[in-house]
């Protein structure tokens, strides 16, 4: 809410959460840009920006072949037809498609002008987290104890220890 607020002036967060800030916050997009994360790693200077998602489309199998085909038809309509990439475009951003249509999102824009200047993207591979939304409150957790001055151990053991226990359990 800080940021939205004006309150703060860097936001880690992703590109879905462009329509909230220009939306609810009525923050005007050309005074929002996103920036790639440095850590001090050798060759980041050449890194665009942190991109991917735990999400991805899927097909159930145990559907009836009726709903598997039409399920098919819908995903390459919604990502060759003119009326479903020109949704995909202005509701969700890109899609994973060549001939993706522009997006208004100027965060996507940030990330492709990055590509286009040669940058890597950094590949954001969440999806094969163990039980991501408990592993990741738990990593959370510790990390905003961390910045009221905790100890950075918990934050390690909450990552380390926390992947560990939900990889076990899975």
């Amino acid at each position: 809410a800080e940021f939205g607020e004006g309150k703060a002036a860097f936001y880690q967060n992703g590109t879905w959460e462009y329509a909230n800030l220009t939306g609810t916050f009525g923050m005007n997009p050309e005074d929002l840009a996103m920036i790639p994360i440095y850590c001090g790693v050798e060759g980041e200077e050449k890194a665009g920006l942190a991109c991917g998602t735990e999400n991805c489309w899927a097909v159930n199998s145990q559907a009836s072949e009726a709903d598997i085909q039409a399920t098919l038809d819908f995903l390459y309509w919604v990502v060759t037809s003119e009326e479903g990439t020109s949704i995909m475009a202005k509701e969700f951003g890109p899609i994973p498609f060549k001939a993706a249509k522009a997006s208004d999102n100027v965060f996507f824009n940030d990330a492709n002008r990055y590509i286009a200047e040669g940058k890597y993207v950094v590949s954001w591979a969440f999806n094969y987290t163990p039980n991501v939304d408990t592993w990741r409150a738990a990593v959370v957790a510790a990390m905003t104890q961390y910045s009221a001055g905790g100890s950075w151990d918990d934050v390690v053991t909450a990552f380390v220890q926390g992947w560990a226990t939900q990889y076990a359990n899975q």
